[in-house]
Formats: C-alpha cells, structure tokens, sequence
C-alpha cells in the first residue's frame, strides 16, 4: 500500500471519529435538554399537586368551624393562625419535597406596605353583582348609574332595557356580536362583557365584587375596607374605617384573637355606638342597610388561592378555587390553575 494510500485511510478514519463525536455530542445535547424537559414537567405537577394540598387543607378547616353562624377574620380558615398551638398552618407548609402557602393581601400598612392573613377569602365579605341594587352598584370604583343599570340589564331574564342601559340590540351591534346573557353572572370575570366596563374599570374592582351567594348582604365581619366605602357610599368617608377599625379590637391587628365580632345584625349600631365610634348620623347610616338586607354577619362561599412550589421556589403552581359550604360537605363552584 502506498503511503498516500495509508495518509487518504487516516484522513478518513480521523473525518468518522470527528463526525461520531459531533453525533455524540448532539445526542448528549438533545438528551440533557430532554431531561431537563422531562424535569420541568415532573416537578411542575409536584408544585400542582402540592397547591391542591393546600387546597385540600383549607377545606378541611372551612367545613371543621365550629361557628359557623358567625364567620369573622380571626377563625383559623381566614388568617391561617392556629392560637392552641401558636403556629401558621397555610403558611410555608412543607409536602414531600416542597412547600404551599395559602394567602392573600387583606389590606395596606400605613407604610402602604401589604398585609396578609393566610386563609381563604370570605366571598361574602363582597358586593353580589347579581344581588346588589344599582344605588350600590354604581358606588364601584369606576362604575356609574349607566354601567349598574347595564349589569342589572344583563343579569335580568328579560329583554326591557333600563334607561341608559344595554339589551341585546346594542351587543348584537358590536364587532364581533354577542348576546345579553339575560341571566346570573357565572363568574365576575363577565363583566367585561357589560356595556361600558373595561378591563381596566374590573380591575378596579375584581377584588370587591362576587357572583357567589343568593343574596345581597355582605358580611361586615369580613368585608375589606373598600367593600365597605362601597356599599355605606358617599357622604359617610370616616365611616369604613371605623369599622374596620373596631373590628382590629385593643391590640390594633387585624386577624387576631382579640378582634371585636359582630354576632347579632340588629346590634351593628350599638355595638358601634357603645364604643363610641360612630355618631348618629352615621349610626342612622348603618340602621338603614340593616334594614334594607345589606348586612349578614355568616357566609357560606369561600376563595381559596393556594401556590405550591418545589426546588426552592423555582418552580411554583398557584391554584384558585371558590367552594360553597353545605350541611353535607363542601361544593366546587370554580377552579382555576393559575400558573
């Protein structure tokens, strides 16, 4: 064999093993690439599975009350506390290899810091959207009487427009069309579908509102701050934060064992009077929602929003759902994987 025979061979030879170990290399690429895949989905279902824990958990506390006549900020479902064992039981708790939180921003700090309880949200700390009159309605953030008098357009069963309202001529006219539901809101989330009502106006107000619940009355042992701006409305702007500020009891905290409760509807005012925290006029204010049903002091529909995370937070699931508490256990009424 000639010796440019033999240097041909081993130019060849050194080509193959060149393309092998770039074979090679692509394999090993495409096969970290696919266990890094197959990872990200093992470990997103764990953090899935691992909301649904806490999900699972909050149930458990809602249907364990045993007040449920009254339902107020500082029961363990609400702000998460367990005060027998002085320990947060829907916060930070580890499953398996992560952890779930169950929480929400109740309100602000005077810093305009966030403060959280860690429980579920009481739905009937809200304003019903298929309950509340237009006079209520039209106190939201950004609403006005033509917009209430559309949403009671839209949740009625009939076809008679309410002045400056909206039937099904004015949504048929759009682009695309669609029809007057001309029924219950399902979800708040309908009302960007309403005559007048921007994603940025229900933003304003996602938080305030509910579509869960038959009736109008709100829980003022629950409700947040701008809930109860809403429905006391203009002319009475101290009166919100009193209440609310009563409610914190002496130590001032939200959420705690020392919380002043509502336990009777007919009492609302005089408990308020009692600590001098009201006037007459205000205390007149409070009579007339009483007697017009907008106060209840128990609720039965709850929101839960629970994350589940894994690998040190790196990957996290957050799962919502909103049940309805009944003699026989809890009802699902929505459920929404969030992340």
């Amino acid at each position: 064999m000639r010796h440019s025979d033999k240097g041909a061979i081993l130019i060849t030879t050194l080509w193959i093993l060149t393309l092998l170990t770039l074979l090679a290399m692509g394999i090993g690429i495409r096969v970290g690439i696919d266990v890094k895949i197959m990872s990200f989905f093992v470990n997103s279902h764990k953090a899935h599975y691992i909301a649904e824990a806490g999900i699972r958990k909050t149930i458990f506390l809602i249907e364990k009350d045993t007040t449920k006549t009254v339902d107020s900020l500082n029961e363990i479902w609400s702000s998460g506390y367990d005060s027998v064992k002085e320990e947060f039981v829907l916060k930070d708790i580890k499953v398996g290899e992560g952890m779930f939180t169950v929480g929400y921003e109740i309100e602000e700090d005077e810093t305009g810091s966030p403060v959280y309880l860690y429980g579920a949200i009481d739905e009937g700390g809200k304003i019903n959207i298929n309950e509340a009159g237009g006079d209520i309605l039209a106190n939201l953030p950004g609403f006005s009487i033509d917009i209430a008098a559309a949403v009671a357009d839209w949740r009625d069963e009939d076809d008679l427009q309410n002045p400056e309202g909206a039937e099904g001529d004015y949504y048929e006219d759009l682009d695309p069309p669609y029809e007057c539901k001309d029924a219950r809101f399902s979800v708040p989330e309908e009302l960007m579908l309403v005559k007048g009502i921007t994603s940025e106006i229900y933003d304003g107000v996602k938080d305030l509102v509910t579509a869960y619940g038959g009736d109008k009355a709100v829980n003022i042992n629950t409700a947040p701050l701008g809930v109860l701006a809403v429905l006391i409305g203009p002319g009475f702007e101290e009166l919100p934060a009193k209440i609310v500020n009563y409610r914190r009891g002496a130590d001032g905290i939200i959420g705690t064992q020392d919380d002043n409760i509502f336990t009777d509807i007919n009492a609302i005012g005089a408990k308020l009077m009692s600590g001098l925290t009201i006037n007459q006029v205000e205390f007149n204010r409070i009579e007339e929602l009483k007697n017009a049903g907008y106060f209840k002091v128990m609720s039965v529909c709850f929101r839960i929003r629970s994350r589940g995370e894994v690998k040190n937070g790196r990957i996290k699931k957050t799962i919502e759902v909103v049940v309805k508490r009944t003699d026989k256990g809890s009802e699902f009424l929505y459920y929404y994987e969030i992340q």
